[in-house]
């Protein structure tokens, strides 16, 4: 039967791993050291007894960044997806008074329509 290697401290762990297999993946807003938490964190709970473990651990830990780097991404992409409709909604609002001729949420037609194309009254950009 063979001896498990004795494993080391989860900050040796990650050294040696990333010596082995290089750094992880991390975005330039991200911290190392967070990822160093999360690894630690995962090493702990795990308790990986040979090599093979101690790599999973640290792909665990990549994946498990992942998840959470992917959930932010989502929640900022629907942040902006609501923001982009208010404006497009607002937008076409104002649009329709412009063409109709009655006032906007933005004053009157006449200066809204010189924002939009200053010494053009009809609207149209020259």
């Amino acid at each position: 039967m063979t001896e498990a290697i004795p494993t080391y401290d989860a900050d040796t762990a990650l050294t040696k791993l990333i010596k082995l297999l290089g750094p992880p993946p991390l975005l330039r807003n991200e911290n190392f050291d967070d990822f160093k938490e999360v690894f630690a964190e995962l090493f702990a709970a795990l308790g990986p007894e040979d090599f093979l473990m101690e790599v999973q651990v640290y792909h665990l830990a990549i994946e498990t960044r992942l998840i959470f780097r992917l959930t932010r991404y989502e929640a900022a992409q629907l942040n902006q997806l609501e923001k982009d409709q208010r404006l497009s909604k607002k937008l076409r609002k104002v649009s329709d008074a412009i063409i109709v001729g009655t006032d906007t949420p933005l004053g009157a037609t006449s200066d809204v329509v010189g924002l939009i194309a200053p010494g053009d009254h009809d609207g149209r950009a020259s």
